[in-house]
């Protein structure tokens, strides 16, 4: 594994609240695990209010299209898929996105259907 170890200290309250809340919901899996799932999904939910800020500014001009913003895990991931198989890690999210909505046409017919009703909606067709 490339896991890497780390310390962690926590008053002893903190600890029984955990050792508490784990017992009651052992779906929950170890400390280590708890805590690694609660990292990433703070990682996540970051990268996610990332996403839904206002259009991204690039030399003081609004960029056209979608930014994704990705944790670091996440983006070094990307990164060397995209060294191996893509010229960009933008291409390569493009490709992902591509194969997503044409693996299924149903998934595809009803985002487009979405898309052209919010269009209209907003332009009072």
């Amino acid at each position: 594994m490339d896991d890497e170890k780390i310390s962690l200290r926590i008053s002893r309250e903190e600890l029984l609240a955990l050792d508490l809340h784990l017992a009651k919901h052992p779906e929950l899996g170890s400390r280590s695990f708890f805590i690694k799932n609660l990292i990433r999904e703070g990682l996540d939910r970051d990268a996610q209010a990332d996403i839904e800020k206002p259009k991204e500014v690039k030399d003081g001009k609004p960029v056209d299209g979608i930014v994704v913003r990705l944790p670091p895990y996440l983006r070094a991931s990307v990164d060397a898929l995209a060294q191996t198989l893509y010229n960009s890690p933008e291409e390569y999210i493009r490709e992902l996105v591509r194969r997503d909505l044409d693996a299924d046409g149903q998934k595809a017919k009803d985002v487009r259907d979405r898309a052209i009703f919010v269009a209209t909606s907003e332009i009072g067709l």
